[in-house]
């Protein structure tokens, strides 16, 4: 087929839609005047709409910032529960809500025709709320044929939205205020009670810092071990000295005390002397005369006196019943120097004696405490944990009771206005002339559609007569 053909069947194509609409012209216009006309009516009888709207900006609050106050409560943060939600979709239905629309009314006297409040549904059904794609931030618009009113009711709207908004933070931290307030007596009383039971626990078991006592008990053992050990190699030397001194003394330690004092006291000595002369008289008187003698009887009687003044002063001086020979009343230099180091020897032994019993029970008192010890500080960091647990939590409280109070004193919420409605000047319907246009615009489409489809049923009804009617001419033939 040459493609210069082309253009020649357009023509005819196009032939035969003119020729068509020729035809079939009537209905067209008719359908076509039709459609005009409806839309004129339309936009005879339309009522003005005016659109008015106004914007709020959505954000976090920063008044506890801006007061050094930051808390870790989400008092009047918005934020979605559900994780595909949005949080400005929940304050668009907040702000659609019966009690913000129910406000409105109210502070407004908005009337209907009959002079009744307004119904809030039919407020709500011409209330938009859309967030801007990208922004925190909401537009609130309504519809109206007053213009005026509908500026009014969109920044009432949203003046009663923000009150709302105030009062219902306001509502959070008051009860948060409360609940901290039930809760501080008794977390008060817990910090009292675990103070008490530390002070009690660190008074019973003598605790002033159990590491620091524990690093001493360590040492100290170490010391007393040594100390120990030197007080008894020292003990071992003392003992073998008085062992031998004693042999060399050949009395025990209670009577070379007693001897050694007795040759040291000047009236056993001088008693002593006088006892010695008196008998040394009675000898020699003895020789010469007989028992019943009167000299004999008077020098009995003076060696029984100084005999009984001589166990008197001994008994003085050792301080009780030692019975003494005279021969041990006046003993040598050589074995009074004996006795003196014997009766130092065994006092020195003695003390090394008893300071090693000191120090064994010093060694056995801490070594008991250092077997306690692991115990005591176990305690004792239950108690501290006890007592570190409830201070943080009362003194959280006690933070968190200061910044619910500031919260609940402010007025800023989290929402606020950037942009009021302003009263329309236009009205949002499409004008008159844009609804003639489109009018004629459907009206002519539809003509030419139903000329078409007027034309094909004629054209196609036609065609199956005039094949009805060769079937019965061939028929008769």
């Amino acid at each position: 087929m040459d493609k210069k053909n082309y253009p020649a069947e357009e023509e005819i194509d196009l032939g035969k839609y003119w020729l068509v609409l020729k035809r079939r012209w009537f209905p067209a216009t008719l359908i076509f005047s039709s459609a005009v006309t409806l839309s004129a009516f339309y936009a005879s009888i339309q009522i003005p709409q005016y659109s008015a709207g106004g914007q709020l900006l959505f954000q976090d609050d920063r008044a506890s910032a801006i007061t050094g106050l930051e808390t870790n409560e989400n008092i009047g943060e918005i934020s979605a529960i559900v994780p595909q939600g949005n949080p400005l979709d929940t304050q668009a239905q907040i702000i659609k809500s019966l009690p913000i629309v129910e406000a409105t009314i109210k502070a407004l006297n908005l009337k209907d025709v009959d002079g009744e409040p307004a119904d809030p549904l039919e407020i709500i059904e011409e209330l938009s709320i859309k967030p801007v794609m990208g922004t925190d931030v909401l537009e609130v618009s309504f519809s109206s044929t007053d213009p005026k009113l509908a500026a009014v009711v969109v920044n009432q709207v949203m003046k009663e939205y923000l009150a709302n908004n105030i009062s219902t933070n306001r509502a959070e931290t008051t009860a948060a205020r409360q609940f901290i307030l039930e809760q501080l007596p008794d977390t008060q009383e817990a910090v009292r009670e675990a103070e008490e039971q530390l002070r009690q626990f660190k008074e019973a078991n003598g605790v002033v810092s159990l590491p620091d006592e524990a690093a001493a008990t360590v040492s100290n053992l170490s010391n007393l071990e040594k100390a120990i050990t030197d007080a008894q190699a020292e003990l071992a030397e003392a003992t073998a000295r008085s062992d031998q001194l004693r042999r060399q003394v050949g009395a025990d330690p209670e009577s070379s005390i007693a001897i050694s004092s007795l040759n040291q006291s000047a009236g056993v000595q001088e008693a002593l002397t006088q006892l010695q002369a008196v008998q040394a008289e009675l000898a020699s008187q003895r020789a010469r005369y007989r028992d019943g003698h009167p000299k004999i009887a008077v020098l009995v009687r003076q060696e029984a006196r100084l005999s009984a003044l001589l166990q008197q002063r001994i008994r003085q001086v050792s301080g009780g019943d030692a019975q003494v020979s005279q021969g041990d009343l006046q003993i040598g230099d050589l074995r009074q120097s004996l006795i003196s180091d014997y009766v130092q020897a065994e006092i020195q032994r003695i003390g090394v004696a008893r300071r090693v019993s000191e120090l064994s029970q010093a060694q056995a008192a801490y070594e008991s405490r250092s077997r306690v010890l692991p115990s005591l500080e176990k305690t004792q960091r239950e108690l501290d944990r006890r007592l570190t647990a409830a201070q943080t939590t009362y003194e959280t409280l006690l933070k968190r009771l200061q910044e619910v109070q500031v919260t609940e004193n402010q007025t800023i919420g989290n929402a606020r206005v950037i942009s009021t409605a302003t009263v329309p000047e236009d009205p949002a319907s499409p004008p008159k002339a844009i609804l003639l246009v489109a009018g004629a615009i459907v009206g002519l489409l539809l003509g030419v559609a139903a000329a078409f489809l007027l034309d094909l049923t004629i054209d196609r009804s036609k065609r199956c007569v005039k094949h009805e009617n060769c079937l019965a001419i061939r028929c008769l033939a």
